[in-house]
């Protein structure tokens, strides 16, 4: 990681909060994004015996902890709701725009990491 400007306090708390970054919300982001791009199904059947597609791997609601970690690199809410209306009923679109959510956010925060050298902004964006 770039090495950060501030006092020595800050940038001690500055650096806990970049590697929190690293080595938590960045792979958990990315596992968000691989889970949403698994579409693969598969046939579960109820107690009536009515069958039904569901997806094969399920979204935990822990999931959602890291793009809310990363929130500072998040899209506004405005643009989730735009690509509800213009993927409509295309087959996926939750799937899809949940990907595409957590990759806005993971190369967001990934340019901040490569570029931010202010010990002050990371305690500012913090988790």
């Amino acid at each position: 990681m770039i090495k950060l400007e501030g006092s020595e306090k800050q940038v001690k708390w500055a650096n806990d909060i970049r590697t929190q970054y690293v080595d938590v919300v960045l792979p958990g982001l990315k596992k968000v994004v691989a889970l949403a791009e698994d579409l693969s199904q598969v046939e579960e059947t109820d107690n009536n015996g009515n069958v039904r597609l569901v997806y094969a791997k399920a979204f935990d609601f822990r999931d959602d902890r890291f793009a809310m970690m990363a929130r500072h690199w998040a899209p506004k809410s405005s643009y989730m709701l735009n690509r509800i209306k213009e993927l409509g009923d295309t087959p996926h679109a939750d799937r899809i725009i949940k990907a595409e959510y957590h990759r806005i956010i993971i190369a967001g925060l990934e340019e901040a990491l490569s570029r931010e050298t202010s010990a002050r902004y990371w305690i500012d964006h913090r988790a």
